[in-house]
Parts: structure tokens; C-alpha cells; sequence
């Protein structure tokens, strides 16, 4: 059975339940190692592994997943492990990480200003912190 993701677009995206399992897979080994995962690369490493309907798009959608996934089960300090998967260039996050609104500490309630400060923090938990 497929987890459906809408976004606030309306669009659907039916991501597999398998497709969730794996990515959790390559984020929890990038943390364990303390190194951030390019979306680039996890669409690499995905494609790999014979999961050929990824793109830009449905990478943000699942590994979204997993951070709702994750920040839910994680509480009181919520975990968001989508932190580490950035742009290879800048190290930044998606544009959807900031609209995350599960656990204790969604990154939607980040006000601009502190956006910076408060991805590190959310960076550092995931490096640091069991999940």
C-alpha cells in the first residue's frame, strides 16, 4: 500500500511504503557518519537501487515522509532528519523542509530571521540524538 502525500497544491503523490523504508535507510546512515546527504545524491543512490520514478519533486515528498515519520515518534524533542538531506551546493535545505508541522518543534513555526540558527540545531539533533 502506498503512502499518498498532497501538497498544498492538491497535487498526490503515491510514494511506496518501501520507497520510505529505504530513504530512512540513507539518512540514518549519513547521520550515524555525521555527513550531510545532497538531494542529488540520495536520488542517486534510490535510482541504484531500481526505484526509477524519482525526481526533485517526489525526493522532497519522501523525505518529508520520513521526517513526519520521525518527529512524531521522537518526542518530547522531536527529530526531523530531512535536516541533513540538503542542495549539494549550499547546504541548505528544500523549501518544503519549512513547512514540516508534526512533533514538538515543527520547523514551520521558524521565524525567517532564525531560520539559519534554528537548522543547525535541527541539524545537530540529528547527528547527535537517537532516532
Amino acid at each position: 500500500m502506498d503512502i499518498v502525500k498532497i501538497d498544498k497544491l492538491g497535487r498526490k503523490t503515491p510514494i511506496p511504503k518501501e520507497t520510505v523504508k529505504e530513504v530512512h535507510k540513507f539518512i540514518r546512515e549519513y547521520a550515524i557518519a555525521r555527513k550531510f546527504l545532497p538531494y542529488s545524491e540520495l536520488e542517486d543512490l534510490l535510482k541504484a537501487k531500481g526505484y526509477r520514478k524519482i525526481n526533485r519533486f517526489t525526493i522532497g515528498n519522501i523525505v518529508g515522509e520520513v521526517s513526519d515519520r520521525i518527529s512524531a515518534s521522537t518526542v518530547p524533542l522531536s527529530i526531523y532528519p530531512s535536516a541533513i538531506v540538503v542542495h549539494k551546493w549550499t547546504e541548505d535545505t528544500g523549501k518544503g523542509f519549512w513547512t514540516l508541522e508534526r512533533g514538538s518543534d515543527p520547523p514551520y513555526r521558524t521565524k525567517a530571521d532564525l531560520k539559519k540558527k534554528k537548522l543547525k540545531q535541527y541539524q545537530k539533533n540529528v547527528f547527535e540524538k537517537k532516532w
